[in-house]
């Protein structure tokens, strides 16, 4: 088997426990909106607390599972106000991401040694990392992604933690607040294919554009 699609089956495995795990959920109605938004309200005055909790939890073990995490974005916004929600949704999301850096370091990386093998996996990590310091930032900007999932990978490449907290805090931070304060400007099941086709020549003109800024870079480190 070849080196990346062993280390792509590493990312397989979290990304099969994080939507088994959801199901599981979804089966229970615990996944429910509105089941939600109506147990954190009878909380009182420690909504709050409750809904960094229940934030917290969606996006760590549902890292897969993107559209539940914007979901929860925008119910804080419902809840507390877009100020409010911006700001705690922010910080939950900052830690959930440092959680998942650390998963992916730690248990992510163990895992792929046993299925490639220290040397391959540190070649593979040498390859990854430039790549992953360019890419990342502006992935984390483009919408509907398990931004959450890329955070496992990111931590098993050879990025610096403190690297990962800043592009985190800034990048996420950006598109916490776009959900939060254009979320409800736009609506997307009205944008038209015209719109769309826009869209997506933008985002790959970006990619292209950060494609040759990452050989750029390549070729300065060699």
């Amino acid at each position: 088997m070849k080196k990346w699609l062993r280390l792509l089956l590493v990312v397989i495995v979290f990304a099969v426990i994080s939507i088994v795990v959801f199901f599981i959920c979804k089966a229970l109605n615990l996944t429910n909106l509105n089941t939600i938004r109506n147990f954190i309200e009878s909380t009182g005055k420690w909504g709050v607390v409750v809904f960094v909790l229940i934030e917290l939890l969606v996006a760590t073990i549902f890292c897969f599972v993107p559209v539940l995490d914007d979901a929860l974005i925008l119910l804080g916004v419902v809840l507390f106000g877009a100020k409010v929600g911006f700001f705690v949704s922010w910080a939950v999301i900052f830690v959930s991401s440092s959680i998942l850096f650390f998963v992916g370091d730690k248990f992510g990386e163990r895992l792929a040694v046993k299925l490639v093998g220290k040397k391959e996996l540190s070649q593979a990590q040498d390859l990854l990392d430039t790549k992953s310091k360019i890419f990342l930032p502006i992935v984390f900007l483009i919408p509907c992604l398990p931004d959450d999932a890329l955070c496992i990978v990111a931590g098993m490449t050879k990025m610096k933690y403190w690297y990962f907290a800043i592009v985190a805090l800034i990048f996420r931070g950006i598109d916490t607040f776009i959900i939060c304060f254009l979320g409800g400007a736009i609506n997307w099941a009205t944008i038209t294919v015209v719109e769309w086709v826009i869209i997506a020549n933008l985002i790959m003109i970006d990619a292209y554009l950060i494609y040759k800024l990452q050989k750029w870079v390549e070729r300065r480190k060699k």
